[in-house]
């Protein structure tokens, strides 16, 4: 099995476990936003149920920055060779993402009691918001935050 995995991956991967911890939590990145993008043109609605203020137009572009703010954070936990503005915002992104994610679960929670759907898989499967995403948004947080912290810069 490690030599299959020595063939996949590049010398670096193997220097720094920050590389596969990377690896690891960009398949929740991934997950999300395969899910978001899935069934893409009901997202929208999910985010209306929040009821941000802004309305309509808020939970159009809470529909876009999610997916997309995923996707701008794949390069970096997939520990691409980016130059150095593409990385600092990929960098960004990965810590961007679960920050929204707590925000919004605090707002669900405290804020709106009728969200049946938090969204977080889009409106691929009906996730109910709670405590639990609180729960998953601050342990999300927490990772991202450390692997920012550790990973190495690929040249």
């Amino acid at each position: 099995m490690e030599a299959i995995l020595r063939s996949i991956f590049p010398k670096e991967f193997f220097t720094h476990s920050a590389h596969f911890q990377g690896l690891l939590i960009g398949v929740l990145y991934l997950v999300s936003l395969i899910a978001q993008l899935f069934r893409f043109e009901k997202f929208s609605e999910v985010t209306a149920a929040y009821q941000l203020p802004g309305g309509d137009f808020t939970a159009a572009i809470v529909a876009w920055l999610l997916p997309l703010t995923a996707l701008v954070a794949l390069p970096f936990l997939l520990s691409m060779r980016l130059n150095r503005r593409a990385r600092v915002i990929s960098r960004t992104a990965v810590i961007a993402l679960p920050l929204f994610w707590l925000v919004l679960g605090i707002w669900l929670s405290f804020v709106t009691h009728t969200v049946t759907n938090s969204g977080f898989l889009g409106a691929t499967m009906a996730l109910p918001s709670g405590f639990w995403l609180i729960l998953l948004a601050a342990l999300w947080l927490w990772v991202a935050v450390s692997i920012v912290r550790v990973s190495p810069e690929r040249r």
